[in-house]
């Protein structure tokens, strides 16, 4: 989990996004994450298709619980842009497709 947080809070960090930290519990270092805004992130599907995916908004994560381990909101964090780009990978797909036929056709053209 360790590395999966530090992987998520690195990837906030590259893409500027806004997280404020609550203290919630010093002994066990639970935190409320108020706010987090990842914007302008891009996934590639197999480095054969790239997307651009929406920014996302993310409010009170650890709140329901009296605050969550860093790992646990690298995990909520993590999620959400996992759960994004698999929405995302269908119309990624779709457009390869579409680039894949006009290749076909202008090869076509060529050999005509």
């Amino acid at each position: 989990m360790a590395v999966v947080a530090a992987a998520a809070l690195q990837l906030l960090a590259d893409q500027r996004a806004i997280v404020r930290l609550i203290l919630v519990d010093a002994p066990q270092r639970k935190f409320i994450v108020d706010h987090v805004q990842v914007r302008k992130a891009k996934v590639s599907y197999g480095g054969l298709v790239n997307a651009d995916l929406p920014d996302l908004h993310l409010r009170d994560l650890g709140k329901k619980r009296g605050g969550a381990t860093a790992a646990e909101i690298a995990d909520e964090i993590w999620s959400e842009l996992s759960r994004t780009a698999i929405q995302r990978a269908p119309a990624a797909i779709e457009g390869l497709r579409d680039k894949a036929k006009d290749t076909v056709e202008r090869l076509r053209g060529l050999v005509k």
